[in-house]
């Protein structure tokens, strides 16, 4: 069985550099090596927020540049996986049979909270990719918990699942720090989180906007929701798992002291529902 990650994908530019998010990914390609190819990867990205749950189901799904003011190198990088129309399909009826509305759809492709990071970590671009969008219209995050537990049976049909997006993720805070600034706000939200993930207090996270630094931490939810699927895909419907399996990168920031990465891995056998 592979295991499901959560990754911070941080700025697209980490598709042309090297640096400490890139090194994370790296890492993760040595434990990759130790199981065999995925079938497919199925990426939940921050940047793909619709009304209802959407698949991509292109047979060639076009890499998209959503940002604006970088450099021409950027813009001209591409990752031409396949895709896998007939996945999608399968995934959309396991989730239309368990009461999820859910719908195929041909007009979005790779995000760049998707290629970005498997420019590192496949960057043969050879196995099939799809997305699936994160449902804005639910609030709760137990119900965004639930729709990756229908998904669970995929993971031992040889899917890799990576949920991508920050826990902590302020952008204009950030642009607005001097270099010296205190950092405490991120750190001390980070390791709630990680905390909570370590205790199997799911209740924690999901109320996340009672902890203390959330309103800095995560003005918006949408790159916050990744980790609840890879929560979802990892546990029960108790909202319990093993947390022998789970394993956390370091944080670090980047040259202004100002942006967080956080890698978590969820491995090991999947829970009983």
């Amino acid at each position: 069985m592979l295991p499901t990650y959560f990754l911070a994908h941080g700025s697209p530019t980490n598709a042309l550099e090297e640096n400490y998010f890139t090194q994370d990914w790296l890492n993760l390609t040595t434990e990759l090596n130790n199981h065999p190819i995925p079938e497919a990867i199925v990426i939940f990205s921050a940047h793909w927020h619709t009304p209802n749950t959407l698949i991509t189901a292109n047979h060639h799904p076009p890499t998209i540049h959503d940002f604006g003011g970088f450099s021409n190198a950027l813009y001209n990088c591409q990752y031409p996986c396949p895709g896998n129309p007939e996945l999608a399909k399968a995934i959309k009826t396991l989730l239309n049979t368990n009461h999820i509305n859910c719908e195929l759809s041909e007009a979005w492709g790779l995000d760049h909270g998707s290629w970005v990071l498997l420019k590192h970590l496949y960057p043969e671009a050879n196995v099939p990719v799809l997305q699936i969008s994160l449902d804005n219209s639910h609030n709760d995050l137990h119900q965004h918990y639930n729709i990756a537990q229908q998904l669970k049976p995929l993971r031992e049909q040889g899917i890799l699942f990576i949920g991508s997006g920050n826990i902590v993720h302020n952008i204009s805070k950030w642009m607005s720090m001097r270099q010296d600034s205190p950092i405490n706000w991120a750190v001390e939200f980070d390791k709630s989180i990680h905390d909570a993930i370590s205790n199997n207090l799911f209740e924690h996270i999901a109320d996340y906007q009672q902890l203390p630094f959330a309103s800095e931490a995560v003005p918006t939810v949408e790159h916050f929701l990744p980790l609840i699927y890879c929560l979802g895909l990892h546990g029960d419907q108790h909202h319990q798992w093993d947390t022998k399996g789970i394993t956390h990168s370091d944080f670090g920031f980047n040259n202004l002291s100002t942006a967080c990465s956080r890698s978590i891995a969820f491995a090991g056998s999947l829970l009983s529902p």
